[in-house]
């Protein structure tokens, strides 16, 4: 993967986790005219518009550099599994273009993309959770961005929001293997 980094540099907690995706704290309006310029077609705020840390006229900026910009209003202390639901909805309707998530420091940002990841993708959690580590770890902090509590919340609206049934599989106990049928049917032949 090549990066750009002309001008990104200076970003609050930086990370270029894929060819079209890229995370940071808060950017100025000079870094987010970098961040136009590293090809970027898309902001995603989750921090809040009226915070001492916000950039006034952000979404008129970057609505000026040609990019779309997208604001969902993550409260630091009161995430829900709402907020990480629209998050997953706008990352898929969003898909294949170049996409700038933000927050005040990158830490409700990391954790939305490894949800998104874990939830929507289908990433295994140690694979989803890396990038986060570098970063910091909500869950050590006991603080409300937990991947296990917002996880765990956002699974039950996923499914109620499908209407869905559990699967069988995710009623056994963790010890039972999924494969179990597989190795079955060849021990039988």
């Amino acid at each position: 993967m090549i990066y750009p980094s002309s001008g990104l540099a200076s970003l609050l907690n930086l990370r270029w986790l894929a060819d079209d995706l890229l995370t940071s704290g808060q950017p100025d309006a000079d870094e987010l005219c970098a961040v136009a310029a590293a090809g970027c077609e898309v902001v995603i705020n989750l921090g809040l518009p009226d915070a001492e840390y916000a950039l006034v006229g952000e979404q008129a900026l970057s609505e000026s550099l040609g990019l779309v910009y997208i604001g969902i209003p993550v409260p630091w202390q009161a995430p829900t599994h709402a907020h990480l639901l629209r998050f997953i909805e706008v990352m898929r309707e969003t898909e294949g273009r170049r996409r700038f998530v933000h927050c005040a420091a990158n830490k409700r940002a990391s954790v939305f993309v490894a949800l998104y990841r874990i939830l929507a993708l289908g990433w295994p959690e140690p694979r989803a959770l890396a990038d986060l580590a570098q970063s910091w770890d909500p869950d050590e902090a006991g603080h409300s961005l937990s991947s296990r509590n917002l996880r765990r919340d956002a699974l039950k609206e996923i499914w109620l929001f499908r209407g869905a049934r559990r699967p069988a599989r995710e009623s056994r106990p963790e010890c039972a293997r999924p494969d179990w049928h597989r190795r079955r049917r060849r021990d039988a032949a």
